[in-house]
């Protein structure tokens, strides 16, 4: 069936002309596979980022506070978060390191501690002082509370303080 034309020695085969349809039908298949193939490769390379909403991490207080010394400077206080997912025990104590040295020792819950930050009336957990030496053991929370070392009293002098403070 096919022809075949002689151009010198030798002959060229000349396939018949259902061939050429096949052809082109199986290059257009090809070519459609492959444009397929290219759209799915450029949307998976280029998919949109999927909006990932993080959970916040709570972390909750346990074990110790603050262990060692802090300095408070004159005229002011420092302050320790304490976030309780219970009630628990607070334990520790404070000793100045000079015989001179007073502080107060506050625990206050986060609406109290905002209120003591403004200057304005507060309900205090605990108020000792202001003393050379503290010793606390209270129970509190759960809930959200403030440690307090206050030097606001002294304007003139800073208070070096040993500090031993946890959560039991």
């Amino acid at each position: 069936m096919s022809r075949a034309f002689y151009f010198g020695l030798r002959s060229v085969n000349i396939p018949p002309m259902g061939f050429h349809r096949n052809l082109a039908f199986w290059g257009g298949i090809i070519l459609a596979v492959l444009a397929i193939l290219g759209l799915i490769q450029i949307l998976r390379v280029n998919s949109p980022e999927v909006e990932r909403t993080s959970i916040p991490v709570v972390r909750y207080t346990s074990g110790s506070v603050i262990e060692g010394p802090v300095t408070v400077q004159p005229g002011e206080f420092l302050s320790f978060r304490m976030n309780l997912n219970r009630a628990a025990m607070l334990k520790g104590g404070f000793d100045a390191v000079k015989r001179d040295g007073e502080a107060a020792c506050l625990i206050l819950d986060d609406e109290n501690f905002a209120q003591f930050q403004k200057g304005g009336e507060f309900t205090a957990e605990l108020n000792i002082g202001p003393l050379p030496s503290v010793v606390v053991s209270r129970k509190i929370g759960p809930g959200v509370f403030h440690l307090i070392f206050d030097n606001r009293s002294n304007k003139a002098e800073a208070v070096d303080l040993t500090t031993s403070f946890s959560v039991e």
